[in-house]
């Protein structure tokens, strides 16, 4: 089964269901990996965009609803990485992530891509209104 939170995130969750705690606010940032974020995956950002800063998604993601039985959100607006990748050769993009900083920081959430993304330089990185779907799925 994929891990979509990390455990940290995982645990706030349980903690705010059963215990009432409140769970940590603030921005959330983008990133893509070429692996899984929770297994050691490696991060694009730097070699996508030059910069170690990944993208403010705040607001970005369209209030949950229920889809086939689950609970899904997706981005409601376009979500540009780069207009034109830089320092590539080829990346593969295969996760994406979020995080609470737009460097360094906690890993709050990592979801794997439909299907890969190939990134060569020059090319747009760029998601397309709805193009990235989380649904939270029954695990069992």
């Amino acid at each position: 089964m994929a891990t979509l939170l990390s455990t940290t995130q995982q645990d706030s969750v349980l903690k705010n269901v059963f215990n009432g705690e409140t769970i940590a606010t603030g921005s959330r940032y983008l990133a893509l990996f070429n692996g899984d974020p929770h297994a050691g995956g490696t991060e694009l950002t730097t070699s996508i965009t030059g910069a170690a800063a990944r993208l403010q998604v705040d607001g970005e993601f369209a209030v949950p609803t229920t889809v086939g039985g689950y609970q899904q959100t997706s981005n409601e607006s376009a979500l540009t990485i780069t207009a034109s990748a830089v320092n590539v050769s080829n990346e593969t993009a295969t996760y994406f992530a979020i995080y609470d900083a737009s460097t360094a920081g906690n890993l709050i959430a990592g979801y794997a891509l439909t299907s890969a993304l190939i990134i060569a330089t020059g090319n747009a990185v760029e998601f397309a209104i709805g193009q990235l779907v989380v649904t939270f799925a029954d695990p069992a």
